[in-house]
């Protein structure tokens, strides 16, 4: 069986740890570069395999509708049509009443709109979220109606679109759950900086940690509500210990957990696909 995986030239660990769980597996790993792609490559049409794209972005997130077109490929989306949307949809979270900080995802310049839109996510500090963005980046804090009004005049000046302001979460502590299928499988907390309210920029420093079962329901419901079967599930906890849904991430850094953990991340990706391209292609036969 082949394993093809779409990444880019700096996600080597990554890449390594997935093409080491597939050769132990006897699966011939395919490596995609997005800055390399050959679209007129007959090793990449009428292909029979599994398949996950590592890279982000719109380039690699093309490619990958391209091959799955011209492949009969076995993934992580439960519905092929996933493959065209966002994981992080807020709506759909909203109308599945998962618990997610007050969120406004529409934002103009105008003053009066801001304050409204301030007072409905509880006030002042309020984050200003720039979307599709990783790592901390696009992530801001802001405290006043001053700064609020200059930056997201700033943002709209210079086309950002994709933009939301949300209630921040006061003494939190960041969670990140890493589901596969319907099961939650790694579990780890990000320390929080003494620097900066943003846990996750940099180089994390991260430590293994087990939830409450409360925990777990609400990430395997965040990724499945999206036509999902893997994802890393970003849970913030209040001062009042209550967890908010922050994020769903597909694809999502997993080696942080694997790495953290010791926990075989990779190697159960591979198992889930394998299996579940087993079971799809004895329902063809």
């Amino acid at each position: 069986m082949k394993f093809f995986c779409v990444t880019k030239p700096n996600q080597e660990v990554t890449r390594d740890l997935l093409k080491k769980s597939a050769q132990e597996k006897d699966l011939e790993f395919i490596n995609i570069d997005v800055d390399s792609f050959d679209i007129g490559n007959l090793k990449y049409q009428k292909q029979k395999g599994i398949f996950y794209r590592v890279a982000s972005g719109s380039q690699a997130k093309n490619i990958e509708l391209f091959l799955l077109e011209n492949n009969n490929f076995t993934t992580f989306y439960s519905n092929t049509k996933a493959a065209y949307f966002s994981s992080n949809d807020i709506a759909l979270q909203k109308f599945y009443k998962l618990p997610i900080p007050k969120t406004i995802t529409f934002l103009t310049d105008d003053y009066g709109f801001l304050e409204k839109a301030v007072k409905y996510v509880g006030g002042f500090p309020v984050i200003i979220k720039v979307t599709g963005l990783s790592h901390g980046a696009g992530v801001m804090k802001i405290n006043t109606m001053e700064t609020l009004i200059s930056v997201v005049g700033f943002l709209k000046k210079n086309d950002t679109k994709s933009m939301v302001i949300r209630e921040y979460i006061d003494s939190y502590r960041h969670a990140r759950l890493v589901v596969i299928g319907s099961a939650v499988v790694d579990s780890i907390e990000y320390i929080v900086p003494e620097n900066d309210f943003r846990t996750n920029v940099g180089t994390p420093q991260v430590k293994s940690e087990e939830f409450p079962k409360e925990f777990s329901e609400i990430a395997i419901k965040a990724v499945n509500i999206m036509d999902l079967e893997f994802g890393g599930i970003d849970i913030l906890i209040g001062k009042d210990d209550r967890p908010y849904l922050a994020e769903v991430n597909f694809p999502c850094y997993f080696p942080r957990n694997q790495l953290a953990t010791k926990i075989d991340v990779s190697g159960m990706m591979i198992d889930y696909l394998v299996e579940k391209y087993n079971k799809e292609n004895d329902k063809r036969n």
